[in-house]
């Protein structure tokens, strides 16, 4: 079986910057990854009332209000159980917890 590479981007944009998100990305950094998945410093994902965002690709998920407390949960669950860590989700691309592939 192969598995699909996977980036993480952590958004590094002013607005998510000035929520944490230079933290946040640190410790990602700190964090030990499956093989299939690098880890991306991101410009502007556009969410920035939302941020820190980030999203997995090619899944098209993206999480809102990411706080470092949460980087282990989404690697569990996410990353390796593949299921999305539905509280994180961003409202504007999951309604109702919905991915856009279910649609």
């Amino acid at each position: 079986m192969t598995i699909q590479p996977r980036q993480v981007l952590v958004c590094q944009y002013q607005n998510c910057m000035a929520r944490g998100a230079t933290e946040l990305l640190e410790q990602w950094q700190a964090r030990s990854l499956p093989e299939n998945v690098e880890l991306v410093a991101s410009g502007c994902l556009g969410q920035c009332n939302l941020g820190p965002s980030v999203q997995v690709l090619p899944d098209q998920v993206w999480y809102c209000e990411v706080k470092p407390r949460h980087i282990d949960l989404i690697i569990e669950q996410h990353l390796q159980q593949n299921q999305p860590v539905q509280a994180l989700l961003n409202p504007r691309f999951h309604w109702n917890g919905v991915l856009p592939r279910d649609h």
